[in-house]
């Protein structure tokens, strides 16, 4: 028996004590070293694989550097720079001119987020409890996307003059209770981070001391915000809109989820009040076909649909698609050319354009092109619906139109009147402009007609009266040691029409968010603005108002 154990343990696939001592001692020792040194070099190698990238960025938690960008979330510690080879389209190599202008963006960028971490820092030193939002959106300062460098930079002001009201007025409550420290959350130039940003957002909700409550912001209505903004709502995490108008994205498919700015349908709601008083008989539709990398372009489907629903007493002609490239590059008036011919020989009087801003620009140049040979006489009307109306400020653009005997009719969130001090601006219009020539100074007051800096602001200013309304609930009840459950902000933001006190005075409007609404504000004014007519503003005494017609 002895035998036949001793026989058993020698066929056995681990290794005998026999065979162990056939090894040379010297080479166990040597053995030994070199499995230590091979397990140090991988976790050197592992340490390296993790901190360097993150090192490049500042060593900033959440900030990690992919693809030549830092993306994640931070307290603004670190500042995303402006990079010149991404911004070759508005600054030429080799113009003098240019290299001033961005070297004037370069600091503006620079100096807006200096801004924010020094609201920040005093809001840590001042011993009064706070809370931190996360402004959400892509970071990189491009010149070719939708959502552009001037956008960016737009934001950031409003931002920043929120911030400011929130902890140093008491335009949104009381400034030191809550106090907010705003984080910069970078998706990265074309949102393709998207996930590791949100995943960041929600393990800083699940903070003790300091949670953050609330992420706002998201200025681009694409699939990738949709996607976010489903993974922090499956969190619990609170979301404001900005920016973001398709009507997809609502409180009902996103619970937790209300907006500063129209949803699509207002935007076309208010169109269809405009065009309706207008002699227009035939309609064309015109529309990107959503052929992107990204995905579907939320935008853009909504956009069409809202179309098809809306606008009424006129025939419809065939609708014509085009590939949109203006979330990724900017387009050229070749990809309208041949929808431009088209145009001339159906000779219709309305265009509905469903695509991104960049895009029209484009069109209107085929169409400008395509016009002068044209046989027909066609006095066109191009409906469109947009956050701002930076194209106004384009004086190639407007002598375009004007040569092609065309229009632009355009539903959006500014009327340019109200930038000229105009009675019909909201009543908290004046404040928030106040607010946004201390953060930007007056210089950069033309820029206010492009919607971005008033809904960035609006959609910081609803989410402190949520969170401060929910907070003042929690210290009257006597459970303010409890904390402040995020499911009760959610809650709070319904709570936003309960009294005139409680509605958000903000740039864009007096917003209130009714209980079981579907998020979108009620109180907003759209502005329709004919171009290059109304170059100035509409100035209108009875705009379109969500929620009230």
């Amino acid at each position: 028996m002895p035998s036949s154990r001793r026989t058993d343990r020698s066929n056995d696939s681990g290794p005998t004590l026999k065979r162990d001592k056939q090894v040379p001692a010297w080479w166990r020792r040597w053995w030994f070293r070199l499995s230590v040194a091979g397990l140090a070099l991988v976790l050197v190698v592992s340490a390296a694989w993790w901190a360097v990238p993150r090192l490049l960025c500042g060593g900033e938690a959440g900030l990690v550097r992919v693809s030549g960008e830092c993306v994640g979330v931070t307290d603004g510690s670190y500042l995303f720079p402006a990079d010149r080879a991404a911004l070759t389209h508005a600054f030429p190599a080799g113009d003098d001119g240019a290299d001033a202008e961005f070297d004037r963006f370069a600091e503006d960028f620079r100096e807006v987020q200096e801004g924010i971490a020094e609201q920040n820092a005093q809001v840590a030193a001042s011993g009064d409890d706070y809370v931190t939002v996360a402004f959400l959106a892509p970071l990189s300062p491009r010149d070719d996307r939708s959502f552009d460098h001037t956008r960016l930079l737009s934001s950031l002001w409003g931002v920043l003059a929120a911030q400011q009201r929130i902890n140093g007025s008491q335009d949104f409550y009381d400034p030191a209770y809550p106090a907010f420290q705003v984080l910069l959350a970078n998706e990265g130039d074309r949102q393709e981070h998207w996930r590791h940003t949100a995943d960041e957002l929600v393990a800083l909700s699940r903070d003790a001391d300091h949670p953050l409550v609330t992420a706002f912001g998201m200025p681009l209505s694409s699939q990738a915000t949709q996607d976010s903004v489903a993974l922090l709502s499956d969190a619990g995490v609170p979301m404001v809109g900005g920016a973001a108008a398709t009507d997809e994205l609502n409180r009902e498919g996103v619970p937790g989820f209300v907006r500063a700015s129209p949803g699509v349908s207002d935007f076309t709601a208010a169109l269809s009040r405009h065009l309706a008083a207008e002699d227009l008989d035939r309609a064309m539709t015109v529309y990107d076909d959503a052929g992107l990398k990204e995905g579907p372009d939320r935008f853009v489907d909504s956009l069409r649909n809202a179309y098809a629903r809306d606008i009424r007493g006129v025939e419809r002609l065939s609708q014509h698609s085009f590939t949109g490239h203006s979330l990724e590059a900017l387009p050229t008036p070749r990809l309208f050319s041949g929808i431009a011919r088209k145009i001339c020989s159906a000779a219709p009087d309305l265009v509905l354009f469903a695509g991104r801003t960049n895009d029209l620009e484009g069109f209107i140049g085929s169409w400008a092109a395509q016009e002068r040979d044209c046989r027909a006489d066609i006095d066109l009307t191009i409906a469109f619906m947009t956050t701002g109306l930076t194209v106004s400020m384009d004086g190639e653009l407007m002598r375009a139109l004007e040569e092609a005997d065309a229009r632009l009719v355009l539903a959006t969130t500014v009327d340019p009147a109200w930038v000229r001090g105009a009675d019909s601006a909201p009543e908290g219009y004046a404040l928030f402009e106040e607010a946004f020539i201390g953060a930007a100074g007056e210089d950069a007051v033309p820029t206010l007609v492009d919607g971005y800096a008033a809904m960035a602001h609006d959609a910081l200013a609803v989410t402190a009266k949520a969170v401060r309304t929910t907070a003042l609930e929690i210290r009257e009840s006597g459970a303010e040691g409890e904390g402040l459950p995020l499911s009760a902000i959610i809650a709070g933001q319904e709570k936003l029409n309960t009294s005139k006190e409680d509605m958000v005075v903000g740039a864009g409007g007096t917003l209130s968010f009714s209980d079981g609404g579907d998020g979108s504000p009620e109180g907003k004014p759209v502005p329709v603005v004919e171009l290059p007519a109304d170059k100035d503003g509409a100035a209108s005494e009875d705009y379109y108002t969500t929620g009230g017609d």
